[in-house]
């Protein structure tokens, strides 16, 4: 039977729309961060190529136009597509083609090299302090090389030495200057991912046991879910409870009651699949996600449990031994109209269990004989 289910609870939705981690943020943050830029420096090239082109200095006007529709396209790309990464190196690579050819031709009345400012900053900011610093020192090589360095085939103009040297200086200081902000930034924004990371997985982690916690598994069942509506392939789930577990904790104390939760944890997870997933569901209750199993595996599964757990005897102290017993309920994907339905079938049957004595799988709704299929899960 493969039945449509629905979300089972408001989470799944919920975190579709928010960014899946700190990466998607920082790709977000890049992106934005490139279009202003591509918006403002176009802005400003087509502006001075106009100019240029009006005051008849056609050649220097049509290179401004050039590179802004090249900058405007690469704007336009990084946008539509967020392959921010390819985008950040075709317009470092043209940010210094435009910035060799100021320093070469001298723009207006030989200002052109203090483009180069704004210029690397911009290279700076969407490439990041590493990929940036590789870029800008071949840069400021390139630039040194032509203001020093005496090349007969290119047609420099002829910049004043006291310009030359306190433009590289000052050039460099205010490089330095940025990209120490861009570094502490980046540095801020790892520590920042580093605390958000820890943070998910102590509220996806259940502090006693480490295996996933009620949250976690919803999130499970989701995936789990949509898995389902695209593909047929069924799942089951167990809910496990211990059986007198008030009475452990009376008589022993909660010490040993979280010990026999953690050691049951343990037991149940040596015996499963590795794909097979343990949470705790709430108290001494735990649910067990069985990827690919229908209903009678899944019963197979919890006998196997429930039989592991009862034939071990836990030693609590010098002197005390206990024998624990759990109350397994059963369901399947393939008899639920939805995950809500899914869930209670097997909570139902787990009180059923209860009810019955205790110390059972049960799996159906009628009371049945349900064989071990040949091919164990586990």
């Amino acid at each position: 039977m493969n039945k449509k289910l629905s979300g089972l609870l408001p989470f799944s939705v919920i975190s579709e729309k928010r960014p899946s981690d700190m990466t998607d943020i920082e790709q977000s943050r890049n992106v934005l961060q490139f279009t202003l830029f591509g918006v403002i420096g176009c802005f400003f090239l087509y502006l001075c190529a106009g100019i240029s082109l009006l005051q008849g200095r056609s050649e220097l006007g049509l290179y401004l136009l050039s590179f802004a529709v090249i900058g405007t396209v690469l704007t336009l790309y990084a946008r539509l597509t967020r392959h921010f990464l390819l985008a950040s190196w075709l317009a470092a690579i043209m940010l210094m083609i435009l910035s060799l050819y100021l320093v070469i031709s001298g723009g207006a009345a030989n200002t052109g090299p203090l483009w180069i400012y704004p210029v690397s900053a911009i290279i700076l900011f969407i490439q990041g302090a590493h990929n940036g610093l590789k870029t800008l020192s071949v840069l400021l090589i390139l630039v040194g090389v032509l203001f020093f360095i005496p090349l007969d085939f290119i047609a420099m103009p002829a910049y004043e030495i006291t310009f030359k040297t306190r433009f590289f200086s000052t050039l460099i200081a205010t490089l330095l200057v940025i990209w120490t902000m861009e570094f502490s930034r980046n540095r801020a924004f790892l520590i920042l991912e580093d605390l958000r990371y820890e943070m998910e997985m102590v509220s996806r982690t259940d502090y006693l046991t480490g295996i996933f916690n009620r949250r976690a598994m919803i999130e499970k069942l989701n995936a789990e879910i949509s898995r389902f509506n695209r593909t047929g392939e069924t799942f089951s789930i167990l809910i496990i409870d211990i059986d007198h577990f008030k009475q452990i904790n009376d008589m022993y104390g909660h010490t040993t009651g979280d010990f026999v939760i953690r050691t049951l944890c343990q037991l149940m997870q040596d015996q499963l699949r590795e794909h097979d997933i343990v949470s705790r569901w709430g108290g001494e209750e735990f649910l067990i996600l069985l990827p690919n199993t229908v209903t009678e595996q899944g019963h197979y599964v919890g006998e196997l449990l429930r039989k592991n757990i009862e034939s071990r005897e836990l030693s609590v102290g010098e002197d005390t031994k206990l024998h624990l017993t759990v109350s397994i309920g059963v369901s399947s994907a393939e008899y639920a109209s939805d995950a809500l339905v899914l869930v209670d079938q097997a909570d139902e049957r787990l009180y059923r269990a209860k009810r019955g004595g205790r110390n059972q799988v049960i799996s159906t709704d009628v009371a049945s004989e349900v064989q071990a299929p040949k091919d164990s899960v586990v």
